[in-house]
């Protein structure tokens, strides 16, 4: 069976298409609460993933937001024991 990969770049473009528009819109959310770095994009995805989050919303950027900027004050005080 051959495979013809030019027939796959609609699909490709298309993934990327809504990749950038995710993207976009979780930026709008993250830059509210921290400010955005390089490579914010991959720790956002991962940490979805440790935490079973399909989607980035309005709440779960603020919690992203304070586990980045060194976690809550609960756990601030913890630390500190």
């Amino acid at each position: 069976m051959t495979v013809d990969y030019a027939n796959s770049i609609p699909y490709l473009n298309k993934a990327l298409e809504y990749i950038r528009k995710r993207e976009k819109e979780e930026a709008v959310m993250l830059g509210r609460y921290m400010e955005l770095y390089e490579g914010w994009q991959v720790d956002v995805s991962e940490w979805r993933l440790k935490n079973n989050y399909h989607r980035l919303t309005a709440a779960r950027a603020k919690k992203f937001a304070k586990e980045k900027a060194g976690g809550t004050p609960a756990q601030k005080e913890k630390k500190s024991i």
